[in-house]
């Protein structure tokens, strides 16, 4: 199987019309993005910004027990998913489940590849 080749800024650009979100980098294996532009507007912009007040539907919640924390990810009715830790939530994590409405602010994640973060969460 052939190697695919990063495509550059510019490349994306013609290709897509969009801006290159700072995320974007292909995995060595396969042609499937890290980013899948998602979190993007149409002008190629991020939708949310640091600090903006956001609110979403929890899509998945896991709570582990034996180290008394949990995760999951957080959908917006824009599509834009977050990413949510039991140390950001302002409630105890165990009431969280599927289908709950959330209001939390939000963090930009630098790391390539990684959702944007939900921080201060509340239940809405």
């Amino acid at each position: 199987m052939a190697l695919k080749e990063r495509k550059s800024a510019k490349e994306l650009l013609s290709q897509t019309g969009r801006k290159a979100c700072p995320f974007e980098q292909q995995y060595s294996h396969c042609s499937k993005p890290k980013c899948t532009f998602s979190h993007q507007n149409k002008t190629g912009g991020h939708k949310y910004n640091n600090g903006d007040i956001a609110t979403a539907i929890v899509r998945m919640w896991k709570w582990t027990k034996e180290r008394n924390e949990g995760f999951g990810f957080a959908k917006t009715s824009d599509g834009v998913e977050f990413f949510m830790h039991s140390s950001k939530l302002k409630f105890d994590g165990r009431d969280l489940i599927q289908g709950a409405t959330v209001k939390f602010e939000v963090r930009m994640n630098e790391k390539q590849g990684k959702h944007d973060e939900a921080i201060n969460v509340i239940l809405n």
